[in-house]
């Protein structure tokens, strides 16, 4: 009998069943699927991010190391503004630019240029060339009109009193090459940023600058060694505001790899910003999966498929379940070495670390450390067992005041990421310094439940940026406080003053005879004399009160007037007796004394420069009193000051114009034998238009000081000649004429060679020239002195030495002269009358002169008795008011042509 069917009923629900537990176990395995790639795609372009933001850190940091190298060349201006092309270069050398930084491909400074005809927005520009072969400093020489980027840069960076940088632009010096961008800092005259835009403007001394080739930077960021599919693409967009300047985007680095078209590509831009520009970073890189990436889902698949048939078919459930935890037990095991082996490598490249790496509990009080790399343990000298356990705040001892540790209480307190700059202290109490980055670490529920700590070492780093900083306030040899420091000093009492503070006084000093020191000495006693004088000062001062040197011998005080015995008065009077005290330089002992100047505040000044220069002008007052003493400023002062610098301004004026104002006086001077006019004395004379006709000791002391004798002393010289030459054309008889030489012109090495181009140009025999020599003059340096005479006799001009007795002359150096006249002091003349000291020296110079081949000459003759004491002693000649006064050029020609009528009129 057959078998009875099944019905029919019940074979649909048998399929429908399975076939349902079979379609919802595929839809459920078509969703593990998308959301596998899903979560593939995102870890593909986590990693791409996290890579993407590794390049745009290493090139902000690449970038900000090249630029922070400009701000060594501000403090390096900051304590020495003079700044030189060799300074500069020198510097760059000892950096090692071209090394170290290979982006910058040019460095220097620009500043703004000192003649008054420059072009309003032109600059001097000084480079330091550091890829060329070899690298060379170059100077550019000539006024340069740079681009409207560069101008707006430097403006935008003096205005600021930060970093600017400008767009892409060509080099200056090397336009054949791709385009640079420039970054300039700004340099102030007293070397700190000011406050105020306009103060900056008025301070502004130039730039430091340096020349970022992109395509050397990036290189250096980002190696040849990368990805060939990979491309790195930098573009300038634009300013960060709005300045005026029409731009356009522009591609200054592109990388050399180029991507197969068939690859698929993730990409990215990021915003970048330098200096007030903005610039963006393209990143491209093929999309890459690890193996386990690539079979995931495909498993996924099959392992959802075949679980589908296995809950459709009923039968095969158990046998296929077995089956199937096997082989999910095998891919566990699978998948737990494989992180076994990550964590492992993680762990391992913790430990090789060179950075010090600390992990901390965020859960428990204190933040317990749990962990310690080996770095940690070489730079604290705490063992990994010793810090287990133990609070990070062992580190800070009782340096518990520090800016950065209340930042590091607050990153902890918000539990976010964060960096600072920490004092800390070894195992064995050194203290060094380093910069701690903090990270939280988030458990599967987001929770925060450690902190990752990294330490950097900045020790080094920091004691160099301490270096400088004290370099830019303190003067290199006697470790005062420098100009930069005292005006800052000065503007903190004057603003504490105001606000009730105790008054104070500015007080100038000088050394009395300190250059004379140091020429005998040398320079080596001379600094060695400086810092024990500088070591003086300080112990005459109170805590308050300041000194600084301000160059040379030169030292400026800030004295506080306290009550007594504290006052101002008695602390200056301290200074005084400190100076005074001898001083043992090797074998020498020597008696130091000053001259020092007041400036009381408010009363003399309400300012820095107004309170020095108050001092300064009361100091050289103090100089004009006979030195070794000190003198308040007054009114009287800068009235005399204003005088002589409008004098000075009239002077060169005076001399610009060619001499017009400036007339000369001729003395005539007589043969004492028989009374007979052979020569003169030429003095100048100044027709001033204002102030009437001004003597030489209204104005040569202000030529002598100021140099202005040099030309002055040439058109004398000139006048005197073609005066004389002029007189001999009209029929007077042959006449030598006297021109006095100061010391600028005797030590001026071109004065024999003047001399002669003015006789010959005005036909005057030398002998009709005499040039006046003072005493002082030849002691100086007497075989310079004697160098320079025989120069001088080879030209066949007559020498004579003016005010002889007053000097410094020994007869062994007055015998090796090549003199021909001594003229005695018109001081001896007036004291004829006393038997036993002017007419003795008077005798005794005559004899003098005539047993060394010389003739006599008496100055200041007045009265008849005198002409008769000199005439029975021998003297050769006379010059004095007894004879005439000076005279003017036609009322001397009358005198002359009436003595010659007189000696050739017939006796009645």
């Amino acid at each position: 009998m057959p078998p009875e069917p099944f019905p029919a009923g019940r074979d649909r629900k048998g399929l429908w069943l399975p076939l349902l537990f079979l379609v919802f176990g595929l839809l459920i395995t078509a969703a593990a699927v998308h959301q596998t790639q899903r979560l593939i795609l995102q870890e593909q372009q986590a990693d791409f991010d996290a890579l993407a933001s590794r390049m745009r850190n290493d090139l902000a940091l690449h970038t900000f190391r090249h630029v922070d190298v400009l701000r060594a060349y501000q403090a390096e201006f900051a304590a020495h503004p003079s700044f030189s092309e060799v300074t500069f270069e020198r510097m760059a050398k000892a950096l090692k630019l071209d090394e170290r930084l290979p982006g910058i491909d040019a460095i220097g400074y620009v500043r703004p240029p000192a003649t008054a005809d420059a072009a309003p927005d032109s600059i001097i520009a000084h480079h330091v060339y550091l890829h060329g072969n070899p690298p060379h400093f170059s100077v550019d020489g000539e006024l340069m009109q740079p681009d409207a980027m560069r101008l707006e840069a430097i403006a935008r960076a003096r205005d600021t009193g930060n970093i600017a940088a400008t767009g892409p632009v060509r080099s200056l010096l090397t336009p054949e090459r791709p385009p640079i961008f420039i970054v300039f800092l700004p340099l102030y005259r007293d070397g700190v940023v000011p406050d105020t835009q306009e103060i900056r403007r008025q301070n502004f001394a130039g730039a430091v600058f340096a020349a970022m080739q992109p395509q050397r930077l990036l290189d250096s960021v980002f190696p040849g060694d990368t990805d060939p599919q990979s491309h790195i693409r930098l573009v300038f967009e634009g300013y960060a505001g709005d300045i005026g300047l029409q731009t356009s985007p522009a591609t200054l680095y592109e990388s050399r790899g180029r991507p197969e078209a068939e690859v698929s590509l993730t990409h990215t831009r990021i915003p970048l910003a330098l200096a007030g520009t903005r610039w963006a970073l393209e990143i491209s890189a093929p999309t890459t999966r690890a193996r386990s990436q690539r079979w995931l889902p495909w498993s996924i698949l099959a392992v959802g498929t075949l679980l589908s048939l296995l809950s459709a078919v009923a039968v095969m459930v158990l046998q296929r379940s077995r089956e199937q935890s096997l082989r999910r037990a095998t891919e566990d095991r699978s998948l737990r070495r494989e992180a076994e082996t990550a964590l492992h490598l993680r762990q391992r490249a913790i430990e090789a670390s060179a950075n010090a790496i600390v992990i901390a509990s965020a859960t428990k009080p204190g933040y317990p450390v749990e962990y310690v790399n080996p770095a940690f343990e070489r730079m604290t000298g705490y063992s990994a067992e010793e810090m287990i356990g133990q609070s990070l705040r062992i580190m800070h001892g009782t340096d518990r005041q520090q800016e950065g540790l209340q930042k590091l209480q607050r990153i902890l307190a918000e539990r976010r990421e964060g960096q600072t700059t920490l004092r800390n202290y070894r195992k064995n109490g050194e203290l060094y310094w380093t910069r701690v980055h903090i990270a939280p670490v988030l458990d599967e529920t987001g929770e925060i439940t450690h902190f990752v700590a990294a330490k950097y070492d900045i020790t080094k780093t920091r004691r160099y940026q301490e270096m400088l900083e004290y370099q830019a306030w303190h003067d290199e040899l006697t470790r005062l406080p420098n100009r930069q420091a005292l005006r800052a000093r000065l503007t903190d009492a004057i603003l504490a003053a105001k606000a009730g503070g105790p008054s104070f006084w500015v007080a100038f000093l000088d050394l009395d005879n300190f250059k004379l020191m140091n020429d005998s000495l040398g320079h080596t006693l001379g600094d060695l004399a400086l810092q024990q004088i500088a070591e003086r000062l300080q112990e005459a001062l109170h805590d308050t009160d300041m000194v600084a040197r301000r160059g040379g011998d030169e030292f400026v005080f800030i004295i506080f007037d306290n009550p007594a015995p504290r006052n101002a008065m008695a602390t200056l009077n301290r200074i005084m007796l400190a100076i005074e005290r001898p001083m043992q330089l090797d074998a020498h002992r020597f008696y130091p004394s000053c001259s020092v100047g007041v400036a009381v505040h408010p009363k003399d000044g309400d300012d820095p420069e107004t309170l020095i220069k108050h001092a300064d002008m009361a100091m050289y007052q103090a100089k004009r009193q006979g030195r070794n003493n000190y003198q308040f400023y007054s009114e009287a002062l800068q009235e005399r000051a204003t005088e002589r610098v409008q004098l000075e301004d009239d002077l060169r004026s005076a001399l610009a114009a060619g001499g017009a104002e400036f007339e000369l006086h001729y003395q005539p001077q007589l043969q004492l034998s028989d009374e007979r006019f052979a020569s003169m004395e030429a003095l100048v004379r100044w027709r001033h238009p204002e102030r009437g006709l001004l003597s030489p000791a209204q104005f040569i002391p202000l030529a002598e000081e100021t140099g202005l004798i040099i030309p002055l002393g040439e058109w004398i010289l000139r006048t005197a000649c073609e005066q004389v030459a002029h007189w001999r054309e009209a029929g007077l008889p042959p006449m030598r004429v006297a021109v006095n030489i100061s010391a600028r012109q005797f030590n001026d090495h071109e004065l024999p060679a003047m001399i002669q181009r003015i006789l010959q140009s005005s036909k005057l025999e030398p002998a009709c020239l005499e040039l006046e020599l003072t005493e002082s003059l030849l002691a100086d340096d007497v075989e310079a002195a004697n160098a320079i005479l025989h120069r001088l006799k080879k030209l066949g001009v007559m020498l004579s030495l003016d005010d002889f007795g007053t000097g410094y002359s020994s007869l062994a150096q007055l015998k090796r002269f090549p003199l021909d006249i001594l003229k005695i002091d018109r001081s001896f003349v007036a004291d004829i009358s006393d038997q036993h000291s002017g007419a003795t020296i008077i005798r005794t110079i005559i004899k003098l002169a005539h047993n060394l081949g010389m003739s006599a000459l008496a100055e200041g003759v007045e009265t008849p008795a005198q002409q008769a004491f000199l005439q029975s002693h021998g003297c050769d000649a006379m010059q004095g008011y007894l004879i005439s006064r000076p005279l003017p050029v036609d009322e001397f020609e009358r005198w002359v042509r009436a003595q010659l009528s007189r000696r050739t009129r017939p006796v009645a």
